[in-house]
């Protein structure tokens, strides 16, 4: 025994007569799917039938980010000529978990500088004609 023949490995000579067990169909078996030339099966193939993770719910992580809405008329109680999201959070007027505020009405306030908050278009609007202050 020669010690180059050690580490030479075995390869499987397909197709080479039936004395080899491999011969004629090569180790595949007789017709189906997986007896075809090119046929790959994906992992998750249960013949035909819905897949498992369809089957189950979805669940996971989602990011919600809360908007609150407001109406202008309820800031007529708050005392503070600038309003923003940490101040109103501070005086638990909003939600804690409140990431954005938007403000709507078709009634008009004086003398309060919004600092982070979104307004409605009608709102926007009616600010932006009398050079009303905003802080972005």
């Amino acid at each position: 025994m020669f010690l180059k023949n050690i580490n030479k490995k075995y390869i499987k000579r397909l197709g080479k007569g039936e004395s080899s067990h491999h011969g004629k169909t090569c180790g595949r078996g007789h017709k189906g799917q997986k007896s075809r030339a090119g046929s790959k099966i994906s992992l998750d193939f249960e013949g035909g039938q819905t897949k498992l993770f369809k089957r189950l719910p979805k669940f996971g992580f989602k990011l919600k980010k809360d908007i609150y809405f407001l109406n202008l008329l309820k800031l007529n109680d708050i005392p503070f000529s600038i309003i923003s999201v940490y101040i109103l959070k501070k005086i638990n007027f909003i939600n804690k978990n409140a990431f954005f505020i938007k403000l709507f009405s078709n009634f008009f306030l004086k003398k309060i500088i919004f600092y982070n908050i979104y307004l409605s278009k009608f709102l926007l609007f009616l600010f932006l004609n009398i050079n009303f202050i905003f802080i972005f």
